[in-house]
């Protein structure tokens, strides 16, 4: 087990509102999971996931990270700011249009169109670092999606 993947899955845990419980805190915490070979495993979380629950719990921080890699070569990336207000905003808007029950439905949609390294190197942390992948084909190429059957209503 790499530790990294435990400490991202307790972040993930602690810092949700749905399922963190203070008086409780291991209540419906389970981050093992088997796969096709019976073998159990911990899944890595997305450092998106991780931020998006940062910031639900920290309303209107900025906050100051420490940024390091430790493996078979240690890295350093430095000191990031994050801004949890530009991260805190769009999933706000999603599940005050469509409930705070499909709020993880969006949770998988950010983060996507770049890597954390990449993201560190704008700077800091915020909107633009969780860029849906696929957006600026819609929003500077002008494509438009495709339709599904779905969507169309017979008269």
């Amino acid at each position: 087990m790499r530790i990294n993947t435990w400490n991202g899955q307790w972040l993930s845990h602690y810092y949700d509102p749905r399922e963190y419980d203070a008086d409780m805190p291991l209540a419906g915490y389970s981050p093992y999971n088997t796969n096709k070979d019976g073998i159990i495993n911990i899944d890595t979380q997305t450092w998106t996931k991780i931020l998006i629950a940062v910031s639900k719990k920290y309303r209107n921080a900025q906050i100051l990270g420490y940024i390091y890699s430790i493996g078979k070569t240690n890295k350093t990336i430095g000191f990031i700011p994050f801004d949890l207000t530009q991260i805190r905003r769009p999933i706000h808007l999603y599940e005050k249009i469509f409930g705070m029950s499909n709020g993880r439905n969006v949770e998988s949609l950010w983060g996507t169109a770049i890597g954390f390294k990449t993201a560190c190197t704008y700077g800091a942390i915020g909107i633009k670092a969780m860029e849906p992948k696929g957006l600026r084909d819609y929003v500077y190429k002008g494509k438009q999606p495709k339709a599904h059957n779905y969507d169309n209503i017979n008269y």
